[in-house]
Parts: C-alpha cells; structure tokens; sequence
C-alpha cells in the first residue's frame, strides 16, 4: 500500500532517498544538484518535504519550497525506478499541498540531459516556462511552470 507522509528532511529515510537521487543525477548529468537544494529551504514556513511509503519500505520524496506568496518549487522529486506512479503521486500530493498553502503558481528546473524528467513533468501538464532564479543565465537548465486552480 502507498502513503505519503509530510515528514522532517533530517529524517533518516530522507538521507537516504536523497543519496540516492544525487548518485542517480550524477550518472545522467553529470551533477548531483546539491548546489540548488539547501534543507533549510524546506524548513521555513508554508515549505514541505514528503517521502512516499510503499508497504512501508521508504520509495520516493519530494519536496516544496517557498519562492513568493504565491508561487512555490517544486525540488528533489524522485521515485525508485519499476515503481509505476510514485513519482506522479507524489507530484500530485505536493501540488494539492501548494494549493492548500495558497501558492497559485509552481516552477520547477531540471537539466537538459534528464530527458526522463522532462517528459515527465511534461505529462504531469508542466509547461516550459523562462529561466527563473538562480538558472537564469544558465544554459543546461529547463525550467517549467504550473498554474494551480483556486
């Protein structure tokens, strides 16, 4: 059975999903992507981390960070691989949580080269969207948007 849990990023099971979305963006891009995710960015208020429980085995994490008001990112979304709709489940609980914080708009950024996340966020109904941020200016990124119903 699948649950998600809004839960602290110092927890254990975090690290360890974590770890392992770095190690696996490093094989695609060549970056592990820690120089855009800082833990205190999920630590503030109307921010979220969620790790998805399947039969109770730790199996994917996302996380919710506030840019303004109204628009929050969407950061370190990842799913074990052969786990079919984890990822998407999880996107969906943290966009349902952004609504429910009042966000109205969610961007997000991967590389280029994550061809598999691209398409992905692209079926989820994410748009390409300008560089935003800390991307602007950098080549290697994709930045996409959502806009949240009211």
């Amino acid at each position: 059975m699948l649950q998600i849990v809004e839960t602290s990023i110092d927890n254990p099971d975090a690290s360890v999903l974590i770890s392992e979305l770095n190690q696996s963006l490093v094989q695609i891009t060549g970056d592990d992507g820690t120089k855009n995710f800082h833990t205190e960015d999920v630590r503030t208020e109307k921010s979220s981390f969620l790790i998805a429980y399947l039969d109770g085995v730790p199996y994917g994490c996302g996380a919710l960070r506030r840019i303004s008001d109204d628009t929050a990112e969407i950061k370190r979304v990842y799913a074990r691989k052969n786990q079919s709709g984890i990822g998407r489940a999880i996107l969906l609980r943290l966009e349902e949580k952004a609504s429910k914080l009042g966000y109205t708009k969610l961007l997000l950024e991967t590389r280029k080269q994550n061809e598999h996340a691209i398409q992905f966020y692209t079926l989820c109904g994410y748009i390409p969207c300008s560089a935003y941020g800390r991307y602007r200016g950098k080549e290697n990124t994709c930045c996409f948007e959502k806009k949240l119903r009211k």
